[in-house]
């Protein structure tokens, strides 16, 4: 459970007084890798899936780089990928319009990374390549970097 915490001013308060007013959010999260989007089946398939279980964020990776994944009911952000053969990576978020979220995009290296913040909460979607001694991913430094 995330405590999100909303401006609500009253109708009588005219000084600028701006109190916060908690109330809990709840969020349905999903991640996939799904390994380029270029047939039609597998679109779909993620599609439906997502609407099915009603996620409010989906993070995706390896869209491959003419891969673009737009949803009804969703915003999307998306990278292409990195890797100049454009076999491997991409980088996608879809999330409820509901949600106020600060996105950021960091390349380090060759890796994909992009993080949204809500609030107190980060979430990081990255990809990097498993065969390649660059692929470390370093999240402390991802995690501080705004």
């Amino acid at each position: 459970m995330l405590k999100y915490y909303q401006n609500k001013v009253p109708k009588f308060i005219s000084r600028g007084y701006t109190p916060q007013i908690e109330s809990e959010i709840y969020l349905k999260i999903a991640t996939f890798n799904v390994g380029g989007l270029g047939k039609d089946i597998k679109t779909e398939a993620m599609k439906m899936f997502l609407y099915q279980n009603n996620f409010d964020i989906a993070l995706i990776q390896e869209t491959r780089k003419s891969s673009s994944v737009y949803l009804r009911k969703y915003r999307a952000i998306s990278k292409k990928s990195y890797d100049p053969k454009g076999n491997k990576g991409g980088l996608a978020i879809l999330f409820k319009p509901f949600l106020k979220l600060f996105i950021t995009e960091k390349l380090i290296d060759h890796e994909d990374i992009m993080r949204i913040n809500l609030n107190d909460l980060s979430i990081v979607n990255c990809h990097g390549r498993q065969r390649d001694p660059k692929g470390k991913i370093d999240f402390p430094e991802i995690l501080k970097t705004n």
